[in-house]
């Protein structure tokens, strides 16, 4: 194993190669006080000639804020015979430790494994599932600009095909909680029948107007 100190500021984040669809600002704060508090955090691993970040990103951000950008951290550095034995590895690794793939991580993974020509029985291998698991996953994707990208509950499709949304539907799909639409509309109407919701907030209440007109404009009504 060889490691190296190194500015973090040296640090390279590939996102082409990165298998979660974001890097979690909570999960970096919390490993930032873990930091704070004296806790040893594994050292993150890099590809020695890019110094591209294969596992880390959180890690090396929590050092950033902690330390700032000039300051020097121990890494792993990896050598890798093709770029498909790079994301292997940074599925492998991100899988196995740190913040749980969800499901947009692992439709990720997919494509990212897929794009690199590893057969669907591989992957599977590779995330830990069965190649039923990733054909199934493999459709949990929307079509932005000609290009697949991991999709939230919100914009899953009704049938067995990607849907095709706007860059600027797909900005607003990823603000979403993750939950599926239904629980969130179901819970939401359950708190204003049960009287949970505080409608003495003038500003929830605004928001339940706005809402209101949303659903008056574009709901289509039912049938009768």
């Amino acid at each position: 194993m060889t490691t190296k100190k190194v500015p973090i500021a040296a640090l390279v984040e590939d996102f082409s190669i990165y298998p979660r669809h974001d890097v979690d600002s909570t999960h970096v704060t919390n490993i930032a006080h873990a930091i704070r508090a004296g806790v040893t955090i594994p050292m993150p691993i890099c590809e020695v000639q890019s110094l591209r970040i294969v596992d880390g990103f959180h890690r090396v951000r929590a050092h950033k804020r902690v330390y700032g950008d000039q300051a020097e951290i121990e890494v792993e550095l990896r050598r890798y015979k093709s770029e498909t034995e790079l994301i292997k590895e940074a599925v492998t690794l991100n899988s196995a430790h740190g913040r749980k793939f969800d499901q947009q991580d692992r439709t990720r993974c997919i494509l990212l494994l897929k794009e690199h020509g590893v057969e669907l029985d591989d992957i599977a291998v590779t995330l830990h599932t069965t190649t039923e698991r990733v054909e199934r996953l493999m459709v949990r994707v929307v079509i932005v600009d000609g290009e697949k990208h991991p999709a939230k509950p919100i914009t899953f499709p009704t049938g067995d095909k990607p849907r095709k949304l706007t860059a600027a539907q797909y900005a607003v799909a990823q603000s979403s909680s993750g939950w599926r639409p239904q629980q969130t509309v179901t819970q939401l109407a359950n708190e204003i029948r049960s009287g949970v919701l505080d409608l003495k907030n003038d500003a929830l209440v605004e928001a339940l107007w706005v809402l209101h007109d949303a659903i008056e404009s574009k709901v289509p009504k039912l049938q009768t």
